[in-house]
């Protein structure tokens, strides 16, 4: 359901141009980073993070919207320095992974 939010273009986006057909928006609800994003991005990456460390499969690459999110998120200042390091994910994980059976 987000990536098929996140490819779906916004009003005002069909309104510059009425052809579009996947949204070049770079956040949830534009441009611009909002408090929405805030909450829901480091969410997502601990996901990724977690998973590629554990499962060796992050977030899958066919939901090509999430994974451009992610990046747009990756690229701010704001994410660059308040997003922990991957290694401080995989250990604050360790203990509540479950392991393979």
């Amino acid at each position: 359901k987000l990536d098929q939010y996140l490819s779906t273009p916004l009003d005002y986006e069909l309104m510059r141009d009425p052809q579009l057909v996947i949204s070049r928006r770079r956040f949830l609800d534009g441009d611009q980073m909002t408090l929405a994003d805030c909450s829901l991005l480091p969410k997502l990456n601990i996901v990724n993070v977690v998973c590629q460390h554990y499962r060796q499969a992050g977030i899958p690459r066919e939901l090509r919207s999430i994974g451009r999110y992610l990046e747009c998120a990756a690229e701010t200042k704001e994410f660059q320095y308040t997003c922990p390091n991957p290694l401080e994910i995989i250990q604050a994980y360790h203990g509540v992974v479950r392991q393979p059976q």
